[in-house]
């Protein structure tokens, strides 16, 4: 019979449970470390690389220097130079503020958690501030203003001051004041004097403010002022008092809790959210985060379950997250909220939860997507898992994080054996789910699992997304950054499923493939074909590498004759085959600690019908 051609894209992501002679061309049935682009193909994922603000290996441009050797050697140099955090167990927060990177780590004693800053020495100790207690406020100490102990001589500059009862109109002020690090000399009871003016009484000594052990971090970022220099950096940990943070000052909340240990937060209609044990939600007095004053626009919404987390959704409306519920707050402010139950019986796992252009989260279900219906102000639910449910099901109980990566709309999770799950999406439609795992074997070929417990994105000054994850190690990474795992190879794998050219029974010869692949530069990939489901008394070809280059590449086997690649463009590779079966796949690998991301687009396969199957 004369020759038929056919072309499938690679599209489409994982599919797991429907029939496979149902299954679309260019679907997967395993996949490793690849993801779905956008405008089509399965790309090889980037690579990560630690990271504590000094120079990163994947800054050195390989063409300044003479050979790839000395360039190799000065990226694994400068990745030597990076080092952990100072201090014992797991990465507990990364955050992005101003520009400027954050993260958290016990000491070593396990007694506190110390702020780093990543500076172009590496991880440097946030100095923290110290704190005064204050009686009798009788004259406005603000902001900035320079203290001094009338008595002692003591004197800092004000970072935060925040009045807990009385007011300085009526000469009764009482409340604490933030100092900024370091300040000088030692205050004791004594009147507190501002430009040589008594403002208020003293309490006692200054203490250095410190963040307990353990916890895990959560943060944000907002402007509850409306001037362009108060954005200011929130967080919550779930051991200790909700905090801020301005650049300089560190400051803590108090809500008036009996146990304040705020362990999600959120902002929303000016209003700074806590989430605490017991399924009590509470928010702040408008417009001031520091004020927790039911006469001031405070209030506490309990929702009956423990809550997980919160998400902005249409029309100005909040989600508040149980770990079995959803509910949607609607209202401006406190004085006319109005809470409606989304949903009994489904809820997020804390952890889960990302917004898209709608919050995605985790359930005991699947991945879910609230969705926007006819009505406005109204939501629907989608489960966008289906096809990697067996899969899902394996992973329950063992979410370790997730993450929105904006620059290519996907959201990943992270489980704690390993896996990542790649759900990536295109004009707000999931374009198809990938698996990933960061792992690498070593050169007695021992396969070290790679765990993130913590994931972040943020911005930087010029607006780029930058991702950040941290281990149990206290390192940080850089995600998307690179093209190897931190110095280790990237391994990647393309399973298709077995595909009949719309004809299941008939048996065919298959012949030549014609191979779309963009790639920036050289790349060594391996291809191994199989038949008929892999049916091993059919006549097969063994795993085979090849060389991509700009001139050719050469593929010898007793089944593929040669494989060539047009030295124009470096897109298409064809190779000639012998082989016989009712389907057919080709599985894809490479291995590579240097090379570029590539993009498989789609194959052509060329081959004749030689008739039914008895």
């Amino acid at each position: 019979m004369s020759r038929q051609t056919d072309f499938f894209p690679f599209t489409g992501g994982e599919n797991l449970v429907d029939p496979v002679i149902l299954m679309k061309a260019g679907e997967l049935h395993d996949s490793l470390n690849f993801e779905n682009r956008k405008n089509g193909g399965y790309r090889r994922i980037d690579g990560f690389e630690r990271f504590d603000g000094r120079t990163k290996p994947s800054s050195l441009n390989k063409g300044d220097y003479e050979t790839e050797a000395l360039w190799i050697a000065a990226v694994e140099a400068a990745r030597t130079n990076i080092v952990a955090m100072a201090g014992s167990g797991k990465t507990r927060g990364i955050w992005v503020y101003k520009g400027d990177t954050y993260a958290f780590r016990d000491n070593a004693a396990e007694t506190a958690c110390i702020m780093y800053k990543a500076t172009s020495s590496g991880w440097a100790a946030v100095t923290m501030s110290y704190i005064i207690n204050f009686t009798a406020g009788t004259s406005v100490i603000a902001n900035g203003d320079t203290v001094t102990g009338a008595t002692s001589s003591a004197s800092g500059v004000v970072g935060r001051i925040i009045i807990e009862s009385g007011a300085w109109s009526t000469s009764d002020a009482v409340g604490r004041i933030y100092l900024n690090p370091t300040p000088t000399g030692t205050f004791q009871s004594e009147t507190l004097n501002v430009g040589g003016s008594s403002c208020a009484t003293c309490s006692g000594a200054q203490a250095q403010t410190t963040f307990p052990n353990g916890g895990s971090y959560e943060f944000i970022n907002n402007n509850f002022y409306g001037s362009s220099d108060t954005e200011t950096m929130y967080g919550v940990n779930g051991e200790g008092y909700g905090f801020a943070f301005d650049g300089t000052c560190v400051w803590f909340i108090k809500t008036g809790m009996t146990t304040d240990t705020p362990n999600h937060i959120f902002a929303h209609r000016k209003h700074l959210f806590y989430s605490f044990e017991g399924g009590s939600v509470q928010h702040s007095s408008i417009g001031v985060p520091e004020e927790w004053n039911a006469i001031t626009g405070a209030a506490e919404i309990a929702i009956g379950q423990e809550c997980t987390g919160f998400a902005h959704t249409i029309g100005s409306t909040m989600a508040i997250f149980g770990r079995n519920n959803i509910n949607i707050l609607y209202g401006t402010s406190s004085a006319g909220w109005d809470l409606r139950s989304y949903s009994l019986d489904t809820g997020a796992i804390a952890g889960s939860i990302q917004t898209m252009d709608l919050p995605l989260f985790l359930d005991d279900r699947g991945v879910k997507k609230l969705s926007a219906t006819m009505d406005y102000g109204d939501f629907g639910m989608d489960t966008i898992s289906q096809k990697i449910e067996p899969a899902l099901n394996d992973l329950r109980g063992t979410l370790s994080c997730s993450l929105r990566v904006r620059s290519k709309d996907q959201y990943r999770m992270f489980f704690n054996d390993g896996t990542v799950k790649i759900f990536s999406f295109d004009n707000k439609k999931l374009k198809g789910i990938t698996s990933c795992d960061y792992g690498y074997y070593d050169d007695d070929n021992v396969f070290h699992t790679k765990i993130f417990t913590y994931a972040v994105s943020g911005k930087t000054t010029t607006g780029e997304e930058i991702l950040f994850v941290g281990d149990d190690n206290g390192f940080v990474y850089q995600l998307d950054s690179g093209n190897s795992f931190d110095g280790e190879n990237v391994l990647a794998m393309l399973k298709p499923i077995f595909y009949h050219f719309k004809s299941p029974e008939n048996i065919k010869r298959f012949m030549k493939v014609v191979l779309e692949i963009e790639a920036t530069e050289e790349i060594d990939l391996t291809f191994t074909p199989e038949y008929s489901y892999g049916d091993a008394y059919l006549p097969h070809s063994n795993e085979t590498d090849i060389n991509v280059s700009a001139g050719a590449g050469y593929w010898g086997s007793s089944n593929w004759e040669s494989f060539y690649w047009d030295s124009q463009s470096l897109s298409t590779a064809y190779g000639y085959m012998t082989g016989i079966g009712k389907n057919f796949r080709m599985v894809i690998r490479s291995s590579n600690k240097y090379e570029a991301p590539f993009t498989l687009q789609g194959a052509i396969i060329h081959y004749t019908r030689k008739g039914y199957a008895k």
